[in-house]
């Protein structure tokens, strides 16, 4: 990045504010569980939602033992052409927000873990009922049960009927487990609580890169992009 980094590699940009980068837009859903027949299309806000932001790069060089990895690398792998990973309803209160309450280091592990349960609880209910909300706060982070039932959040989470459903459009499968049901041929996935956060965090994104094909980081700094300014 232009003027973001010393020939080492390393962060000098004063002026860096996160998000550098991010996608800002509006989409059509239609719930298809929980809201009543005929399901009718509704446009919701949603924005990015960054993988890793600056103020960590120092945590991944801490677990990884990389100790030659620069911030400039580690800016390439969580960053450079990563803003659509992930995207989330941006009203308030949002699951953006509620990533940050999960611990001091937005575990996304631990989001997708109550992403998960979420669709299970979903799995015993016809409808939106006391008795799903109540079980929703019962079972999941009080910070992400606020955000799922958000009426546009829970609208958005409800275009798909199950969490395979959510993680395969979401292209989100390098950051879950799979299991497979060897009978059935086929693969479920599955949120597990990684044992240490910033290790799996590393590696998953490294394969994430390379499942869909994303330029190397040779490629990169070839023609680094301009220093974004908020």
């Amino acid at each position: 990045m232009k003027n973001c980094f010393n020939k080492k590699g390393e962060f000098i940009d004063k002026n860096y504010d996160d998000p550098d980068d991010y996608t800002y837009g509006e989409i059509f859903v239609t719930p298809c569980i929980l809201f009543p027949k005929p399901r009718t299309i509704t446009k919701i806000a949603v924005k990015t939602d960054g993988l890793l932001s600056k103020n960590k790069f120092s945590k991944i060089k801490a677990v990884t033992g990389l100790d030659n990895i620069t911030d400039k690398e580690i800016y390439f792998i969580f960053r450079e052409s990563m803003n659509k990973t992930l995207i989330w309803p941006c009203n308030t209160w949002s699951i953006n927000q509620a990533r940050r309450s999960y611990g001091n280091d937005d575990r996304l592990d631990m989001l997708l873990y109550d992403i998960e349960l979420f669709y299970r609880i979903c799995n015993k209910f016809n409808s939106i009922s006391t008795e799903f909300i109540n079980e929703i706060y019962a079972e999941i982070n009080p910070s992400g049960a606020r955000a799922f039932l958000n009426m546009p959040t829970l609208m958005w989470l409800c275009q798909y009927d199950s969490f395979n459903s959510f993680v395969t459009n979401r292209k989100l499968e390098c950051f879950v487990d799979e299991d497979k049901d060897t009978e059935k041929e086929s693969v479920n996935y599955k949120a597990t609580i990684w044992e240490n956060y910033y290790q799996q965090l590393y590696e998953r994104t490294i394969n994430f890169r390379t499942k869909n094909e994303m330029n190397t980081y040779e490629e990169y700094t070839k023609t680094p992009p301009e220093c974004s300014k908020n």
